[in-house]
């Protein structure tokens, strides 16, 4: 990103591009801005986003933009530019083509991808929720190799909107109109024919599903797998349709984990990716990490960039993982792996139990790394575990007080995979002494006692 700051607008860029005959569509994929083109050379393509305003509009609007995620398989931003005269233009990523279509080839490097940027988010608390049709992309970046990227819903704010109003419209058209923009769950699907506005279920696992039926239409092309009289998936019929695609097993298992009915049995986007890579070796698939430098069309320029980007690849490691039940009807039991420095090379896996795709992963959680950081007032966050309630607090998702050598000491705020709250007093990372349980239904309902490390013992 460059920044100019002259009395005379200069835009560099101008120089390098010309418009290009499709401009017109720049908009449909760009809703978030006003004025939007396609720009182009001989091998790439730029949209250029143009803001005129008041002073104080063209501050906000490129703080919001200066703030944006820069990520490798998120659509990034190659320059802005802007100058005394409240005018300011922003280059970004333009995509070659949707994702329609995928091979054996290609399922794995997507697959990957996405992955990639969706466990982060989630490691950050971030949701993206409403995946849909048009939600993966192809784009040639400036070092002439092209890159699956995902559409961020600050790219496209108006989708949200959009699944708001079909979402508890009665007439079959209306829901036609949201199927074909959206995948939906099962208990999604559920919640449309009850009329339920806001159904209670973990946003990173329904997201994994509507991306096992994105890669599943892609693979075979197939687009009836919903049952719109009686709000059902046709899980039957796709899961007889995996099993004849020319996958190899282990992939062909990734995907039904995905498409698992019961939303206990599916793993979300962070024990997704912790088996996807413990499994990539059998697929005979090595993940490739990018860096951002190398897809900005001007490096130099990174150099003074006020965009918020990862130079590094820390990330919160969950303290354990449950285990996922794969398709019984498909025999692995003999397939062996072992770990080892190549299949397990951050050390996160401490051990498998049981045999084949019935395992279950157990990450390291005597890791002394960094220790010495967790201390002071921070917020952790851990993968979703089932709520016990208020008798057990030992299964809680995001913890806020103050941490010392890793343990929470003191008063603190736990929150449920549930949405159920916690707020009390802490001794070496479990609850000890008063404390208010609030559950989620009600905030008026809560549960006050005494708890005795995370055991409830006595109402007040």
């Amino acid at each position: 990103m460059g920044i100019c700051l002259n009395k005379q607008f200069i835009d560099q860029y101008e120089k390098l591009f010309s418009d290009h005959p499709d401009s017109n569509k720049a908009i449909q994929l760009y809703p978030a801005f006003s004025h939007v083109k396609i720009v182009h050379n001989d091998w790439y393509r730029l949209a250029k986003v143009e803001f005129n305003g008041l002073p104080h509009e063209t501050e906000a609007f490129l703080k919001k933009w200066r703030s944006r995620e820069q990520h490798p398989h998120l659509f990034l931003i190659h320059k802005i530019v802007t100058d005394e005269t409240s005018r300011a233009v922003i280059y970004l990523d333009f995509p070659e083509s949707i994702v329609t279509e995928l091979d054996d080839e290609s399922y794995l490097p997507l697959l990957d991808a996405v992955l990639q940027i969706m466990s982060k988010w989630q490691k950050q608390s971030k949701t993206y929720s409403y995946f849909g049709r048009d939600s993966v992309y192809k784009i040639r970046s400036f070092d002439g190799q092209f890159y699956y990227k995902i559409l961020d819903p600050m790219l496209h704010p108006y989708l949200i909107q959009f699944y708001r109003k079909c979402w508890l419209q009665k007439n079959t058209r209306q829901l036609e109109q949201l199927l074909s923009k959206f995948y939906l769950s099962p208990i999604q699907l559920e919640a449309l024919s009850k009329k339920v506005e806001y159904p209670i279920h973990n946003f990173y696992k329904t997201d994994v599903f509507c991306l096992g039926l994105f890669i599943y239409k892609c693979l075979t092309q197939d687009e009836d797998f919903y049952d719109l009289i009686n709000y059902k998936v046709k899980l039957d019929k796709i899961r007889r349709n995996i099993q004849d695609l020319k996958l190899q097993n282990y992939a062909k298992m990734i995907l039904l984990n995905m498409l698992e009915e019961n939303e206990e049995d599916r793993p979300d986007f962070i024990q997704l990716e912790l088996k996807f890579t413990h499994f990539s070796p059998e697929l005979k698939y090595k993940r490739i990490f990018y860096n951002i430098n190398s897809m900005i069309f001007e490096e130099s320029l990174l150099q003074i960039t006020q965009l918020v980007t990862e130079q590094n690849n820390d990330q919160v490691v969950p303290e354990e993982i449950q285990a996922f039940n794969f398709d019984e009807r498909l025999d692995f039991e003999n397939l062996h792996f072992s770990i080892t420095t190549n299949t397990n090379p951050t050390a996160e896996i401490h051990k498998m139990v049981g045999k084949g795709f019935h395992s279950q992963m157990i990450l390291n959680n005597n890791k002394q790394s960094n220790i010495e950081l967790d201390e002071g007032v921070k917020r952790k966050t851990r993968i979703d575990l089932p709520c016990l309630g208020y008798a057990d607090l030992s299964n809680w998702k995001t913890a806020e007080g103050m941490f010392t050598k890793g343990m929470l000491q003191g008063y603190a705020r736990l929150t449920f995979s549930n949405g159920d709250k916690f707020e009390g007093f802490f001794v070496n990372n479990r609850a000890n002494g008063k404390g208010t349980y609030i559950f989620h239904d009600n905030q008026y309902h809560k549960k006050e006692g005494t708890w005795k490390d995370n055991k409830f013992i006595i109402t007040i």
